[in-house]
């Protein structure tokens, strides 16, 4: 049962489709905007989506998700011949 994300959880997936073929991708991140404002970005590894390897996602680990409100989540993906970052999507995260 998924009913959104929550300040304090633990092995939660996120994983954002960037749309386009990463498979030779070196690096991949989620880069993050907290409700303060603070900033900053999750390791992350590809992942496939409908059979390609589009995704970048990360698991939640202890102390990652500490503020409810609206985060701004984007991709961050380094490549032999290019580097840079997905659209960016808001995500809720809810008090516990």
């Amino acid at each position: 049962m998924n009913t959104g994300i929550h300040v304090g959880d633990v092995g939660t997936v996120i994983e954002l489709d960037t749309g386009v073929d990463i498979s030779t991708s070196t690096t991949v991140g989620i880069k993050y905007k907290k409700p303060d404002n603070s900033t900053g970005e999750w390791a992350g590894s590809v992942s496939t989506i409908d059979g390609v390897q589009s995704g970048v996602s990360y698991t939640l680990q202890s102390g990652d998700v500490d503020q409810d409100g609206v985060w701004v989540l984007h991709a961050h993906v380094v490549m032999p011949t290019w580097q840079g970052h997905g659209g960016r999507v808001g995500v809720t995260i809810y008090p516990i």
